[in-house]
């Protein structure tokens, strides 16, 4: 059977009715009772299962079976199911670590000419072999192990030479910092250009309304630290005058 023929049978079964059980001999009320419940448990697994969204699909890569071991001059005679399944785990080790994050980006991009997002390329070697992690929320480079968060922002100013952004309108201007070239970029936009990580008082986030509220109802102390989006017309326009860059280690110390 398929996958999806073996969830229809499940979910047939899951879906009829059962209340003859209690009324059969030998089956009591409460064997109902449990059969019941183990349908409530399988239908709210089933309902999460189609709702998998297109990005989560998973797509078969490879199959094997004994008939290519044959045709390949093995015997297969003596090898049953669990043989198969380690087999299959191995040759799914063997591709991760013999690059299979490369043979990914060859096919999705030279084979198939898939087009790339922006800034999917390593800030640091500028390897395109890079993937995002779900688990930390950030960009990782499988080449020299980098990372960085393209939600988080970096405020450049003097002693670092902040020129080549404002030359290139990257960012945006900080209009609090006695540099008057100082800029918000991104984590990425900074790594690429000084090819090291920032320090850690220099992170930034951008907070739009509703979530900005709480920012603007801090002690006048802490209120210092952040910048309201107000002098910048394309900072107004990409957030709204009611976001605020507020300091990430201010924003860890409210959680």
């Amino acid at each position: 059977m398929t996958p999806e023929e073996i969830i229809n049978e499940i979910s047939e079964w899951a879906n009829a009715s059962h209340a003859y059980l209690s009324n059969r001999e030998g089956y009591p009320r409460g064997y109902r009772n449990g059969i019941s419940q183990a349908k409530v448990i399988i239908l709210d697994i089933l309902s999460k299962a189609h709702h998998t969204s297109e990005e989560e699909k998973l797509f078969p890569i490879i199959g094997i079976t004994k008939q290519e071991l044959e045709d390949n001059g093995f015997d297969t005679s003596n090898l049953d199911e669990s043989d198969m399944l380690t087999m299959a785990d191995k040759i799914k080790d063997a591709l991760n670590d013999t690059g299979y994050q490369d043979i990914l980006n060859i096919v999705a991009e030279e084979c198939m000419n898939i087009p790339r997002k922006i800034n999917t390329y390593c800030p640091m070697c500028r390897n395109k072999n890079v993937g995002y992690n779900n688990s930390i929320n950030q960009y990782e480079c499988y080449s020299c192990g980098q990372a960085w968060d393209s939600n988080l922002y970096v405020l450049v100013e003097y002693p670092e030479d902040t020129l080549h952004f404002e030359d290139n309108a990257t960012g945006y201007p900080c209009f609090t910092s006695e540099d008057n070239g100082a800029r918000y970029v991104t984590e990425f936009d900074y790594i690429n250009l000084f090819k090291r990580k920032p320090e850690p008082e220099q992170y930034f986030s951008l907070i739009q309304w509703p979530n900005s509220q709480p920012y603007f109802e801090l002690s006048p102390e802490k209120q210092k630290q952040c910048e309201p989006v107000l002098y910048d017309e394309k900072a107004l326009s990409d957030f709204g005058g009611s976001a605020i860059w507020v300091p990430s280690s201010l924003i860890e110390s409210q959680s």
